[in-house]
C-alpha cells in the first residue's frame, strides 16, 4: 500500500522535539494505520518493529502534547486527526478511491467527526482569505500591490539581471514588503537596488575589501589606485632587479 508521507514533519518543532522511539511511533503508525487513519493498537508488534517498548498511556500523552493529533475511538482503535485531509484533501462521493475511504469511515463512525473536521478546514480557509484580502486592500491604499512572481521573473528577464526571483519574493515576503521599517513603495527599484547590492559585493570580493569601502566610491577609487600604483611599483622593482 502506498500513501504521502508529511516531509514537513521535519521541520515541526513538535516532532524536532521527540525523542527517537517517539518519532518511530509516528511513522509508524502513519504508516501502518488503514486508509482512513485509524489505527488498531498492538504495542506488541510495534515494539517489535521499532526495537523499543514504549507505554500506552505515555505514548498517547507524548503524541498529545500540544494538539490532538490522536483520538482514542470507543472501541480503543487510534483515529488520526488530519490523516484524511492530508493524504485525500476532500471527499468526494463521486470518487472511486474516495468511496472505499467513506466506507471505512463509516465502518469506525467516524462520518460525523470527519464532516465536523471539513467544515473547520473550510472556516480556517475562509479566515486566511479574508486576511488576505485584507491585506491586498492595505497594499492598495498605499498605491503598493505585491508583485506575483512570475511579474518579477519576467521584469529580470527583461532587465538582463541576475537575480534569483524567487529569492528577492521570500526574502521581502518575510519582511512583511517593507523597506528597513517603511512600506515598500515600488518593487522594481527593491529590484534594482538589489541588483546594484550584488554587484557591490562582488567587487568587494574581487578587491578585497569590505562593503563600507565600495559603498563610499571616493575611499575605493583611492584605494584602487593606490592599489595600482603598487602593482606598477612592484613591476618596476621585477624588471630591475632581472636587468
Amino acid at each position: 500500500m502506498k500513501r504521502f508521507t508529511d516531509t514537513a514533519k521535519w521541520q515541526d518543532p513538535w516532532f524536532r522535539k521527540l525523542p527517537v522511539e517517539y518519532k518511530n511511533l509516528w511513522q509508524y503508525i502513519t504508516d501502518t494505520c488503514d486508509n482512513s487513519g485509524v489505527w488498531k493498537p498492538d504495542f506488541e508488534l510495534l515494539s517489535f518493529c521499532i526495537g523499543e517498548h514504549l507505554e500506552y498511556e505515555e505514548a498517547l500523552k507524548v503524541l498529545n502534547q500540544d494538539k490532538e493529533r490522536i483520538k482514542v475511538l470507543e472501541n480503543g482503535n487510534w483515529y488520526i486527526v488530519g490523516f484524511i485531509s492530508f493524504q485525500y484533501g476532500e471527499l468526494k462521493e463521486q470518487s472511486k478511491p474516495h468511496a472505499h475511504v467513506l466506507s471505512l469511515l463509516k465502518k469506525h463512525n467516524l462520518l460525523e467527526e470527519y464532516a465536523k473536521g471539513i467544515h473547520t478546514l473550510k472556516e480556517k480557509d475562509k479566515d486566511k482569505d479574508i486576511e488576505k484580502d485584507k491585506e491586498e486592500d492595505k497594499d492598495k491604499a498605499r498605491g503598493f500591490i505585491k508583485p506575483r512572481i512570475e511579474e518579477i521573473e519576467q521584469y529580470i528577464k527583461e532587465q538582463n539581471y541576475t537575480v534569483d526571483p524567487d529569492a528577492f519574493f521570500n526574502f521581502y515576503e518575510s519582511k512583511g514588503w517593507k523597506v528597513g521599517n517603511q512600506p515598500m513603495k515600488d518593487w522594481k527599484a527593491a529590484v534594482r537596488t538589489w541588483v546594484s547590492k550584488d554587484k557591490k559585493k562582488l567587487l568587494a570580493n574581487q578587491y578585497g575589501v569590505g562593503i563600507q569601502a565600495i559603498n563610499n566610491i571616493d575611499s575605493f577609487k583611492q584605494f584602487h589606485e593606490n592599489r595600482k600604483k603598487k602593482n606598477d611599483l612592484m613591476l618596476i622593482e621585477e624588471k630591475i632587479n632581472v636587468d
